[in-house]
């Protein structure tokens, strides 16, 4: 947290807030952050019962007073210059409401990769889905900027409950209301844990709210991107052929008969 907060208190775009949510941890990040506040009137700090990222992130969006929002986890690294570039997009035209930039991927062996496809994309919902129906994002959570009444105007949200690639149901109702623009320089480094999440071996109960938040999204696609509609129930269907096949691949075999059945309508159209 310590060198996180570092990265965005040395970002060469001072006029900042930032927004600290502690979600129930139980080392010392309060005495930590608390310090650095007292030096640094920029930092605000709030706590809560350990909830899980997706309301953590909401709370940080209600509480915050700037123009614009950016995201950043605990063990995530921007770059100095991540928000002057962000920014500097954003004021380049009166449509562009949110930004993106590049993010490295850091493993624990000093390997870095890029995030995505190495090609940077302009546009909506659609212009990320790849030719097998899958959504390729080219950003991560911490590399973005977004115009904060665009957030609110649209009411759009993380959804709690979502234990993995929880950040995409955000991003796609994101690009169903605009166009995404990019800055193609590296701005956040994403720091590749051996604990982390994405680390853990595979199981059928951490992925399923992959397929379920579709369902949530559905009429948020249909009210907001209705000519994205077919290309978002495309991508719907790919992510329950996946998660069955993984079932399958890492012997769960009575969840993929299960699954094969409750989404057999998205599997025969896949």
């Amino acid at each position: 947290i310590e060198r996180s907060m570092q990265s965005v208190l040395n970002q060469t775009y001072s006029n900042i807030e930032l927004i600290v949510i502690n979600d129930g941890s139980s080392d010392r990040t309060e005495d930590l952050v608390l310090e650095y506040a007292k030096k640094d009137s920029r930092i605000v700090y709030y706590e809560q019962q350990n909830r899980g990222v997706s309301v953590a992130r909401n709370a940080g969006m209600e509480k915050s007073n700037g123009d614009y929002i950016a995201f950043l986890d605990a063990d995530d690294i921007w770059e100095k210059d991540m928000l002057s570039k962000l920014y500097s997009k954003m004021q380049s035209g009166p449509e562009i409401q949110f930004v993106y930039g590049r993010t490295e991927e850091n493993f624990p062996s000093g390997t870095r990769m890029l995030v995505g496809p190495e090609d940077n994309v302009e546009g909506f919902l659609e212009s990320f889905i790849h030719t097998s129906n899958e959504l390729r994002l080219r950003f991560h959570i911490s590399a973005m900027l977004i115009n904060k009444n665009l957030i609110v105007d649209n009411q759009l949200q993380f959804f709690p409950g979502i234990t993995r690639s929880e950040d995409t149901g955000f991003m796609i109702e994101l690009l169903c209301i605009t166009k995404a623009y990019f800055v193609a320089d590296v701005t956040s480094l994403y720091m590749r844990r051996e604990s982390s999440a994405t680390n853990e071996q595979w199981k059928p109960a951490d992925w399923e709210g992959q397929i379920i938040i579709y369902g949530l999204l559905e009429k948020f696609v249909c009210q907001h991107r209705p000519q994205a509609l077919t290309a978002f129930h495309d991508m719907r269907n790919y992510v329950a052929y996946r998660f069955v096949l993984n079932c399958i691949r890492y012997g769960y075999q009575k969840e993929a008969q299960e699954h094969i059945q409750l989404w057999k309508s998205f599997l025969t159209a896949f």
